[in-house]
């Protein structure tokens, strides 16, 4: 009776037992948290042509995970080459709000390791970015 009840138990501690990988867990790919720099710029001059062209820029955006971004140059302007600092939140339904701009919500979508900002212009202009 007692080797029933032990073989009963340990099948039943067998059958309990699932592997545990945590595919709730954000991971490195999946995660807006860390560091960007810009890659790519995409401007559409209204026909429907736009296309990405490569860029070689120091622009970064960083992302923490208290809700903060700061980027090194503006946020406020597509491809901004200027050396003053932003900073803002983001929402984790793809939005950014820039402190230094003035009634303006850039949109953001995550693509594994590509980041995509999408700036609110009259014709089409996306940023791309890649993690560091």
């Amino acid at each position: 009776m007692k080797t029933i009840t032990l073989l009963l138990i340990a099948a039943l501690t067998l059958v309990s037992c699932d592997n545990d990988d945590d595919s709730n867990t954000p991971t490195s790919e999946t995660t807006i948290i860390g560091t960007w720099q810009l890659t790519h710029v995409y401007m559409d001059p209204g026909d429907g042509s736009g296309d990405f062209t490569s860029v070689t820029s120091s622009k970064t955006l960083t992302f923490d995970a208290d809700g903060t971004v700061s980027s090194n140059t503006d946020m406020c302007t597509v491809a901004s080459q200027t050396t003053s600092p932003t900073t803002g939140t983001y929402t984790t339904d793809g939005e950014i709000n820039v402190d230094q701009c003035q009634n303006i919500t850039l949109d953001f979508q995550l693509e594994q390791n590509t980041l995509i900002v999408y700036f609110p212009c009259i014709e089409a202009c996306v940023e791309k970015y890649e993690r560091l």
